[in-house]
């Protein structure tokens, strides 16, 4: 298949246009005012403590999820001590948000400059940075995107990521292997979709163009892989060095009783199946809009290329995930690979609609205007950091993290509902064990599940996302028998409740307000 270079000058610049800064700053202005920007729970409840523990190892010492992650390094090691290095100059919540903000930069116009080289117009690659960030939120399959309501490892991956494909488009092959294997070094898995996908996608391009793109391949693939081999050995030692006949199997743990809503695509939403095969509908409507109407070039072919890869890609995980399992399959998380499809799809969706609606119209915008909307932007974005990022969402367990934070020592431990995901870098004492940070390691994995059952003893059939739910209520059906036992078992200091969930317990309160009660279960503890 012959293909036209002469649309788009893939090696020469693209320039950062104030378009592409409005797009950006107008998606993140759009996300803030929708969703908010967060901190120190969810997803960071990996990552939080452990550089808290960095910056001061005397905190948190007594955790055994930080235990977990400095007694060798990890798949989050990386990320962490980058954001440890910015942490010599700045706050950790600061440093946090500094990589937040440097990363939507870096994906907006990463998408940006997919457009143009697609032969988008500007206003038609400004809108598919904002459509693909801020409009369609997880319209992917799976539960996972680009850019979240707070810094992921995952999202500063992509800050690499993406302009590794974009790299890739312009045929930089090495330099599009070391930044998507640097991807790698911060999350795993955006690393090896990307080599899968575009590997994939360029022997399909390379076949059916009969170049010299085998070449490009091997360029491609040996500098990805050989930047990504560190973390891939990090991997393999992890999941190699693990215990025999293990109980429960870890591969259960993850896929059955923790997040099969990531990995099962029975468990996928309706929903997101829906929004995804809109994007997927947008997007082939676009790639053959492009083709009859001869707007076809190069990048068109690259992308085009790492679609049908992504889809005998999904196809692959549906047969071997739920059909006929297969453990290496399963823990490929192959359904995140839609992340990539909704970027690329969406860009030549916006592509095809620049073409047919700005360009025969010619549309133009004067200086002025410009620079008005401009301002606008500037202004929509200072108003939505102010509101979201100077005032963070209100937290319910913010009194009960004070307290605990300011009132017990500092190598205090408590066992705490499941749910609550802050408490560690809220409070900075030690828990038990809660929902949200789970380690990688098969041992640590299995580990994790013994003692979550044990503060909160559930069934073993799939749950879903109903798990942190049934989780917390079993912990709050526990009675005053098993809370001693528990706190001998695991050396725990405090109990933390929601009053209006469990029945009162003949320990002494240590706190209580509207929300919580706090009960001190040391042994040392004066009688009530």
């Amino acid at each position: 298949m012959k293909v036209s270079r002469t649309t788009v000058n893939q090696r020469g610049p693209l320039h950062l246009a104030w378009p592409a800064f409005a797009a950006v700053a107008l998606s993140l202005a759009i996300w803030w005012f929708r969703f908010g920007y967060e901190w120190a729970w969810g997803d960071q409840d990996e990552i939080v403590p452990y550089l808290l523990h960095l910056i001061d190892d005397s905190v948190l010492a007594a955790d055994w999820f930080v235990q977990t992650q400095t007694e060798s390094v990890g798949v989050r090691t990386p990320f962490v001590y980058l954001l440890r290095i910015v942490s010599f100059v700045l706050s950790p919540y600061a440093a946090v948000l500094a990589i937040f903000v440097l990363s939507w930069a870096a994906i907006g116009w990463s998408i940006y400059a997919i457009a143009r080289l697609l032969s988008a117009s500007r206003p038609a690659a400004a809108l598919a940075v904002v459509i693909v960030l801020a409009l369609t939120p997880k319209w992917t399959l799976g539960g996972n995107d680009v850019v979240y309501s707070m810094l992921v490892p995952e999202m500063a991956a992509w800050g690499l990521g993406l302009p590794g494909l974009l790299a890739l488009m312009q045929r930089r092959f090495v330099l599009a292997g070391v930044l998507i294997g640097f991807a790698g070094w911060i999350q795993i898995l955006v690393g090896l979709h990307l080599i899968l996908a575009l590997g994939l996608g360029l022997i399909l391009t390379a076949y059916l163009s009969r170049d010299n793109s085998w070449n490009d391949l091997t360029q491609f693939i040996g500098v990805g892989v050989a930047v990504l081999s560190p973390m891939l050995l990090i991997i393999a030692r992890q999941q190699l060095a693990f215990t025999a006949l293990q109980d429960p199997d870890p591969i259960w743990i993850l896929t059955e009783f923790r997040a099969p809503y990531h990995y099962m695509p029975t468990e996928f939403s309706p929903q997101s199946y829906i929004k995804f095969a809109m994007v997927v509908a947008a997007g082939v409507s676009g790639f053959v809009w492009m083709r009859k109407n001869g707007h076809w070039n190069d990048a068109l072919s690259i992308g085009l290329g790492a679609i049908v890869a992504i889809a005998a890609s999904l196809l692959l995980g549906l047969v071997f995930v739920e059909l006929v399992p297969v453990h290496f399959v399963i823990k490929l998380q192959l359904f995140k690979l839609s992340v990539v499809a909704k970027v690329l799809l969406l860009a030549t969706a916006c592509t095809a609609l620049g073409h047919a609606v700005f360009t025969r119209s010619r549309v133009r915008v004067s200086l002025s205007a410009q620079i008005a909307g401009g301002a606008i932007v500037i202004a929509l974005l200072a108003v939505a950091a102010a509101k979201r990022v100077g005032q963070p969402t209100p937290r319910m367990t913010e009194s009960v993290e004070t307290w605990a934070r300011s009132s017990t020592p500092a190598n205090a431990k408590f066992l705490i509902p499941p749910s609550i995901s802050s408490f560690r870098s809220m409070a900075e004492r030690a828990i038990v064990v809660n929902y949200a940070a789970t380690p990688f390691s098969p041992d640590d994995l299995v580990e994790w599940y013994h003692r979550i059952t044990a503060i909160a003893p559930v069934g073993a059939d799939r749950v879903g996302i109903e798990l942190k739910t049934r989780l917390d209520a079993s912990f709050h059906r526990q009675t005053e028998s098993d809370w001693s036992r528990l706190a001998e078992q695991f050396s725990v200091d405090y109990l933390v409740m929601r009053q209006s969930d469990a029945a009162p317990l003949p320990f002494r309160v240590a706190f209580r307000d509207s929300v919580w009660v706090v009960y001190d279960l040391s042994l040392t503890a004066p009688p009530s």
